[in-house]
């Protein structure tokens, strides 16, 4: 049977996580890091946008 490929994200929770992506988000937004796509600060924003809509949590 020929199935779809699956996205898997994968997301190592520790200390500054949040704080990485916030990073990540601002040097994608400045350009300070170069992108061949914009999938990065779309990804980050999204994930940051859900973090505070859920306190801080995932909600799955």
């Amino acid at each position: 049977m020929n199935r779809p490929p699956v996205v898997v994200h994968h997301f190592k929770w520790r200390t500054g996580v949040r704080e990485n992506v916030e990073q990540r988000a601002a040097h994608s937004a400045d350009g300070t890091w170069e992108a061949a796509s914009p999938a990065r600060l779309t990804k980050a924003r999204r994930f940051l946008g859900h973090l505070d809509q859920h306190g801080g949590r995932i909600n799955v």
